[in-house]
């Protein structure tokens, strides 16, 4: 009787380091999971980033024209066209607004928005170059936000 007692007590041991271990690995296991989760959601959140890269560059090319060529060599640009572009660009970003802090998105949308209603209404050329120029302004600087959200994401994961 009292060998069963023994093999059992050892028997209970054995089992109890086993299941101890066994959590362990489980432990291991999900805290892996969570990590490889946190990473997938940044890379994500990376390529969504990128997407806005080529078309803020796109947009900011299509408006310098209107900052730096004079009033007799507007003619002939379509501003619809680069208008339509802008727009895009700020939709995009309106729609990754978590991204940037203090509403720096929601400033941007509204105000290039209001900008573009009038630039594409106007037929002065004049007034096209003046708010093709604040458009322009506008999406140089916010492309400095862009750049620095950009950066701090493609760090993390360095």
């Amino acid at each position: 009787m009292d060998i069963l007692s023994i093999v059992g007590s050892l028997a209970s041991l054995w089992g109890a380091w086993y299941a101890w271990n066994q959590a362990k690995k489980s432990e291991l296991a999900a805290n892996l999971v969570v990590k490889i989760k946190s990473q997938l959601i940044h890379h994500r959140d990376i390529e969504n980033l990128s997407q806005l890269e080529p078309l803020s560059k796109k947009s900011i090319t299509k408006m310098r024209k209107y900052a730096v060529q004079s009033i007799n060599e507007l003619s002939g640009l379509s501003p619809q066209v680069d208008a339509d572009y802008v727009q895009e660009y700020i939709n995009e970003v309106y729609a990754l607004s978590d991204f940037f802090p203090d509403n720096k998105s929601e400033n941007l949308y509204k105000k290039v928005n209001s900008l573009i209603q009038n630039f594409v209404n106007t037929n002065q050329d004049q007034e096209l170059k003046e708010l093709g120029n604040e458009i322009h302004n506008e999406l140089v600087a916010f492309s400095l936000v862009f750049n620095k959200i950009r950066k701090t994401y493609q760090s993390k994961t360095e």
